[in-house]
């Protein structure tokens, strides 16, 4: 209390000369009296007006309520002080007035000095009282200010106070644990609490802290001395955190950088791989135009031509699990890569599949590659669902999508529905689907669904699960409708000419042979600094070159953007197309943006080459 701010005492007599001399004996000591109450009423309304320190209540009052109601309402309402007066000593009266729980008596007649010790008293008291509910309050707040476990435990391991958060993992009210061994089985199932580190820190009597694994999670637990006596065992502060997120997040990142490190490797191997898969496919496309007259021979060329196509496909899917990569889009029937990841997905398995497909579907503009991958993981984590088999139903329609649907911008998308009729996720699981390396099914990795979401994302859409144990899951799969294309107006030329530069020799060679057939005018390059002296000089022959394909990385000389960027100088409505087998490079994802009309990802078959060609260069404008 501020020592220059005078105690306020509110009187309580009816007694008006009674009121009168113990109001003047008061202001002599230095009290603050407001004025004298004389009923029960007055005094409620009075204190609830002033505010007083603390009520000198006479205890018999004349009205409704007399002293002693009147000072129960005050102490549980207002929480202020009572002493009571009176000039009776009859043990019933007093027996009934410290059911009030009063801070003391004073006997009429009033004597000065007797108050003077009374009021301090009962002032002390109540301060002293106020400081230990603080306290009170204070430890609650601390002790359920975490929601980790916290609990204390006194020398004999008798839990003497715990928050809220031990109570729910226990799943029993506080009032139930409390008195509890901390051994308890109860105690023990959600504590990773050992005996031998309490006795360590009542020996040490210092502060215990280690990391410790208990029924397959970490807790970080701390153990603290508090209370300590002389001769006396000291109660013990107990602290369990789980920090099994925060372990698994620190594998998750060194599994993650390993994967970034690795997916270095894949995309240099990849497009080594591509570039050879490139020579290989084109050398099987200029041999089948030249055995037409052996079926047999054509068949098995054409079979071949698939596999390695085929191979392309598993060099995309390395790049999409080791580094992601934009999508390299294109507009396609999305219903006819639902069936190609369906062919592979099930292939083998004992699972049916049926569709229903609403028509007309729009198209879409994404990257074939990585969106089969998508579909094929979740439809692969559909069959893995049903051990014994069952039906798996697919539906696709165009939904349009409101402003207020989290994570999708507003707008028409593409929904497949896939349905099986697997054992379903628990609701505790649900939200783990997309962690990577979380999997409840043996021998699985957990990387296919957090590769899918990655990859549907990355195209505008998202991915929805919808499960129940026991019925099986439904999940959704959103991706937006492709921009309707604009009509092009075309231009006929009788012979296309064809600027081609790739460092590998085979490849321009393969292409130039196939395209020379098909009665094209091809020229070849090696470099950058080749192609644009080529490209200059066709421009002042009469026939200029009408499309260049520029292989992006070349080792010795000018790539394929920074070739790009000079042909533009030259001819600012130069038409070209970029080649990789770096089918994840930012420049393969949006071409245009570094002024390319198109892109060819390789390997390619001789057929996409001519018609990637004729498309580009019938277009009115290059870009």
């Amino acid at each position: 209390m501020n020592a220059s701010k005078k105690t306020k005492i509110l009187i309580v007599e009816d007694e008006t000369l009674i009121g009168l001399d113990i109001t003047e004996s008061l202001i002599k000591l230095g009290y603050d009296v407001p004025g004298i109450a004389i009923s029960g009423e007055g005094a409620l309304d009075a204190v609830q007006k002033e505010k007083p320190d603390i009520v000198l209540m006479d205890i018999y009052l004349e009205g409704s309520l007399d002293g002693i109601q009147a000072a129960k309402i005050i102490r549980d309402r207002d929480n202020i002080p009572v002493i009571y007066l009176t000039a009776y000593s009859d043990y019933d009266l007093l027996k009934k007035a410290r059911e009030t729980t009063p801070y003391g008596y004073m006997l009429k007649p009033f004597d000065s000095q007797q108050a003077r010790a009374s009021i301090e008293m009962a002032l002390g008291k109540h301060a002293v009282e106020e400081n230990l509910k603080y306290s009170e309050r204070t430890k609650n707040v601390l002790l359920n200010a975490t929601p980790d476990s916290l609990f204390l435990i006194n020398g004999e391991g008798v839990i003497i106070a715990l928050n809220e958060a031990m109570a729910k993992r226990i799943g029993k009210p506080v009032g139930e644990i409390l008195g509890l061994h901390y051994l308890d089985p109860l105690i023990s199932a959600v504590t990773p609490v050992k005996k031998e580190d309490i006795d360590a820190t009542i020996l040490s009597k210092t502060p215990f802290h280690e990391e410790e694994e208990y029924n397959g999670r970490w807790f970080d637990v701390s153990i603290y001395p508090v209370n300590e006596q002389p001769g006396k065992i000291s109660d013990l502060a107990i602290y369990c955190h789980d920090i099994t997120p925060h372990k698994e997040a620190i594998e998750n990142q060194l599994r993650i950088a390993k994967l970034e490190s690795l997916g270095l490797l894949a995309g240099g191997i990849a497009h080594q791989f591509n570039n050879i898969l490139t020579k290989v496919l084109g050398n099987i496309s200029l041999v089948q135009s030249l055995i037409d007259d052996s079926e047999e021979a054509s068949l098995r060329l054409s079979a071949a031509a698939v596999e390695v196509y085929q191979a392309r496909q598993l060099t995309g899917r390395l790049l999409t699990f080791s580094r992601g990569g934009e999508p390299v889009r294109k507009i396609t029937d999305i219903v006819s890569l639902i069936e190609g990841a369906v062919q592979h997905a099930v292939s083998g398995q004992t699972s049916t599949v049926t569709y229903s497909i609403e028509k007309p579907l729009p198209k879409a503009f994404i990257d074939n590659t990585q969106i089969t991958e998508a579909l094929f993981q979740i439809l692969e984590n559909a069959v893995h669902s049903m051990e014994k088999g069952g039906a798996i139903q697919i539906g696709v329609q165009k939904e349009h999508v409101p402003v207020t649907t989290p994570l999708l911008k507003s707008g028409e998308y593409l929904v497949i529905n896939v349905t099986d009729e697997g054992t379903g996720i628990p609701a505790e699981n649900l939200g783990k689907v997309f962690d990577i390396y979380f999997t409840t099914q043996t021998g699985r990795h957990g990387l296919g669904l957090p590769i899918a979401l990655s990859i549907i994302r990355r195209h505008g859409g998202d991915i929805r699960f919808t499960s129940e144990p026991g019925k099986g899951t439904l999940v959704k799969v959103y991706i937006p409708v492709a921009e309707p294309e604009l009509p092009r107006e075309g231009v006929k030329k009788s012979v296309i000419h064809v600027l081609i530069m790739d460092d590998e020799f085979a490849i321009c060679d393969i292409a130039s042979t196939f395209l020379t057939k098909k009665g094209y005018l091809v020229t070849t390059a090696s470099n950058g600094e080749e192609a644009i002296e080529m490209y200059q000089s066709a421009m002042q022959s009469p026939l200029p070159v009408d499309v260049v394909i520029l292989d992006l990385i070349i080792p010795a000389g000018l790539g394929g953007v920074e070739t790009m960027a000079a042909l533009k100088r030259v001819d600012s409505g130069v038409r070209a197309i970029v080649s990789s087998g770096y089918s994840d490079d930012p420049v393969m994802a949006n071409p245009r943006r570094y002024g390319f009309s198109g892109f060819l990802p390789k390997p390619y078959r001789l057929t996409d080459l001519d018609v990637t060609i004729r498309e580009i260069a019938s277009a009115k404008s290059p870009v």
